[in-house]
């Protein structure tokens, strides 16, 4: 990700792994791969100016996509966390959000991150019947100057 100022001079410039997708998209066939940003300002994170969020989706079944956080604070970029989401019909879904200071619930200086993945099937009757549940809901905190540490897992179902 790189990051301009208003004239566009080159402030910071960081590499992230793209999340999900097919490996080989050359072919004709394959869905676009898309890639964009939200930027939402730094309310609640003392010492930040924004909060970027790089989404990636690949919209075909069994495919994940996600989420990459990153605070901005200026001069620097900080990476916070990676989700994902996706899905395969009939099978299992995964959906990630968070929660910023600023956002209903939110705490300062405080990023939460929730993640919900199901895994289902149809019987017979074409009845639904879900096989497994996890859930995860992680803390983690912002300091100027040394960027984002994870606090705490609040919550867990994972087995």
């Amino acid at each position: 990700m790189i990051i301009t100022d208003s004239t566009y001079k080159i402030k910071d410039t960081r590499s992230y792994k793209l999340l999900g997708g097919d490996a080989d998209q050359n072919e004709r066939w394959h869905y676009y791969y898309t890639v964009s940003t939200q930027l939402f300002p730094a309310k609640g994170l003392k010492g930040a100016v924004s909060i970027i969020d790089l989404s990636m989706h690949y919209p075909a079944c069994g495919y994940t996509g996600g989420n990459i956080v990153v605070v901005w604070d200026g001069s620097k970029q900080y990476y916070v966390f990676q989700d994902y989401d996706g899905s395969d019909a009939g099978v299992y879904s995964i959906s990630s959000d968070y929660i910023l200071p600023s956002n209903k619930g939110g705490k300062g200086n405080t990023i939460l991150s929730y993640t919900n993945t199901i895994s289902y099937e149809f019987d017979e009757k074409n009845e639904y019947k879900e096989l497994e549940h996890d859930s995860i809901a992680i803390q983690y905190s912002w300091k100027k100057g040394n960027g984002i540490i994870k606090i705490d897992t609040l919550f867990t179902n994972n087995k």
